[in-house]
């Protein structure tokens, strides 16, 4: 049985953070999906962006942290929402905040989706091999939510047109009800 040595890899947005400090401040001020509560105006704390045609703009994307002991890889995937990067011109809207809302459960629905892969993905590699598989899985998943964020927007016409918002609104709450049972953030690929 080959063993690692126990490491701790975070991907933050697609970006590796090492320093434990860094980490603490930016986990702190972060908005981790949860079915309640929902998120108000009062989450979106960035300055507006007065030049942007938007009336609002969610930060949202996963966070996905990986430890290895004897028994097998321990990875953990999270939805998280980014106050300080998440901003609004408009804090009456229910209807705008429901479409922001919206992106982030399409945030929350690709750490399903990619928690659902993780338990049928049949991998090949082992060892440090091994991590580099998971994490190239998980940036296939981030890049599929990428697309799916803008396909929301364009045919929602970023909350213009309601008919397309509620279609919308429907099918991402169907998607999380049916991969329900990959809500828990914790997965585990033995060795």
């Amino acid at each position: 049985m080959y063993l690692l040595k126990k490491r701790t890899y975070l991907v933050l947005f697609v970006l590796v953070i090492t320093h434990s400090t860094v980490l603490a401040q930016r986990k702190s001020s972060l908005i981790y999906f949860d079915e309640q509560p929902k998120l108000t105006w009062k989450n979106f704390r960035a300055k507006a962006n007065k030049r942007s045609n938007f009336q609002a703009l969610t930060y949202s994307g996963l966070e996905l942290s990986m430890q290895s002991d004897a028994e097998g890889i321990h990875i953990s995937t999270y939805a998280i929402f980014n106050p300080r990067k998440s901003w609004t011109k408009e804090k009456k809207s229910a209807y705008l905040l429901n479409h922001e809302q919206q992106h982030f459960n399409l945030t929350e629905l690709y750490a399903r989706k990619y928690r659902a892969a993780l338990q049928t993905h049949k991998f090949k590699k082992s060892g440090a091999d091994l991590f580099k598989e998971i994490q190239t899985l998980y940036k296939n998943f981030y890049t599929q939510m990428e697309r799916q964020q803008k396909k929301y927007d364009k045919e929602s016409e970023h909350s213009k047109n309601k008919d397309q918002q509620g279609k919308w609104d429907q099918t991402i709450q169907g998607e999380l009800i049916e991969l329900k049972h990959f809500s828990d953030t914790e997965s585990t690929i033995p060795f």
